[in-house]
């Protein structure tokens, strides 16, 4: 039993024990002392010495602080057991000296094993209970925002259309009014096909995969995150990406993961600078989004699941997310996708 509680150390498959309070400690030495003083008791009255009240006490140590606890306690019980065998008795005697001893170790195993492995459930159910939590957030910011999404998708419509017009009226006008007319038609513009992007993040459809020329799911990363990072004043340089290069990819889902990352490294920039890179490698391609952090890095409001959701969508693309940080504090999340050919 000692072997198999070091090798679950080892290998992470039990928890790694913490520092006990005061309480717990002065709870197990009283647990303990009272079964010799029970034990003793039983001797003296003529009941013999059975080892019961020290086997139940092993075991409720085990119960209440776990396997460590349990060992502490059968170390000791072990100290003070072991001496009785060089005393004169029969082998019958020591026979069963040895198999209390024996029983003792088991059932202290078995029952910080037991604790372990609720404590370690507790954990697990606790995580996934605020993962779930986390995507109940996100099912009601979805229905938030594709509703908030509708009302104004309409009149930002028009409101382009008559951009346009005012623009294409004014061609010939003073050139102060032509520019601005134009600089209104831009704006106006960008913002409508921001919002139809977004109306497609926010729907229930999902394209299928395509061949996506990556250029293109870059531009779309680019359309998206370069507001935000401006915002922060934040400095994002991305790399320039050849046309040659296509991936067969959901490009909605594919740029909502990138744009996860960017916008998780402008939160941490502390230098002010984001950098989104693109390399071809042997395998396919590979997209790196770089940024230095702020020692300590602060806290930023948010979700939480970025990472979560960014993973889950490159995994259904046949790549892999990578995240390091490097000790002079340098962050990297890598996206390894693989290449197709071109679209017909």
């Amino acid at each position: 039993p000692p072997l198999l509680w070091v090798a679950d150390l080892a290998t992470g498959g039990t928890l790694r024990p913490g520092r006990p309070s005061m309480a717990s400690v002065a709870e197990a030495v009283v647990i303990l002392v009272a079964s010799f003083a029970i034990e003793i008791l039983l001797a003296r009255i003529g009941l013999g010495t059975p080892h019961t009240p020290v086997l139940l006490a092993v075991a409720w140590i085990g119960l209440r602080f776990g396997r460590l606890a349990s060992w502490l306690a059968i170390v000791v019980v072990a100290a003070m057991v072991l001496p009785q065998t060089a005393m004169p008795m029969d082998m019958g005697g020591r026979l069963a000296l040895h198999m209390s001893l024996a029983s003792i170790m088991v059932v202290g195993y078995l029952a910080g094993s037991f604790a372990d492995a609720q404590a370690k459930l507790r954990n697990d159910l606790e995580r996934r209970d605020r993962l779930l939590f986390q995507a109940e957030r996100l099912k009601t910011l979805r229905a938030m925002s594709v509703a908030v999404i509708h009302e104004i998708s309409q009149p930002l419509s028009t409101l382009a259309i008559e951009a346009k017009h005012l623009h294409e009226l004014t061609v010939s006008a003073d050139v102060e009014i032509a520019t601005t007319a134009a600089l209104i038609d831009r704006k106006a513009a960008a913002l409508s096909t921001l919002v139809r992007r977004l109306r497609r993040f926010g729907g229930r459809t999902v394209d299928v995969p395509t061949p996506l020329p990556l250029a293109t799911l870059i531009d779309t990363v680019a359309a998206l995150a370069r507001p935000e990072a401006k915002s922060q004043g934040v400095r994002l340089s991305i790399d320039a990406v050849s046309p040659e290069l296509v991936i067969l990819a959901q490009e909605v889902e594919l740029a909502q993961a990138i744009v996860n990352l960017v916008r998780n490294a402008v939160q941490a920039s502390g230098n002010g600078e984001v950098t989104l890179g693109v390399t071809r490698t042997d395998q396919g391609v590979e997209l790196t989004v770089m940024n230095r952090s702020r020692p300590p890095r602060p806290a930023q409001p948010g979700m939480g699941v970025g990472i979560l959701v960014a993973r889950a969508i490159v995994e259904a693309h046949g790549g892999t997310l990578s995240r390091i940080t490097d000790t002079a504090g340098e962050t990297r999340a890598t996206i390894a996708l693989p290449l197709v050919g071109e679209p017909e």
